[in-house]
C-alpha cells in the first residue's frame, strides 16, 4: 500500500486508483475446504486466546510501568 501511495504521489500514476490497478493482478480463486472447518475453527479460537493473553499482558505492563 505504501508503495502505491508513493508512486501516485510521485506522479507515476494520475491517482491512487490507477496505482492500485497497476499494482494488482487477478489470481486464482481459492475456496475453503469444508472438511477442514473444525481445524480452522480451532485455529481461530487459539488466535482469539492469544490475542486476549496479549491484551492481558499489556494491562499488566501498563499498570506497572511506573514501578
Amino acid at each position: 500500500g505504501t508503495a502505491m501511495v508513493a508512486a501516485a504521489a510521485a506522479g507515476f500514476f494520475e491517482n491512487l486508483s490507477d496505482a492500485a490497478r497497476a499494482f494488482s493482478r487477478r489470481g486464482a480463486e481459492i475456496r475453503p475446504s469444508p472438511g477442514k472447518r473444525a481445524y480452522y475453527d480451532a485455529r481461530y479460537r487459539a488466535f482469539l486466546a492469544m490475542h486476549e493473553h496479549r491484551r492481558a499482558l499489556v494491562r499488566i505492563m501498563r499498570d506497572h510501568r511506573d514501578s
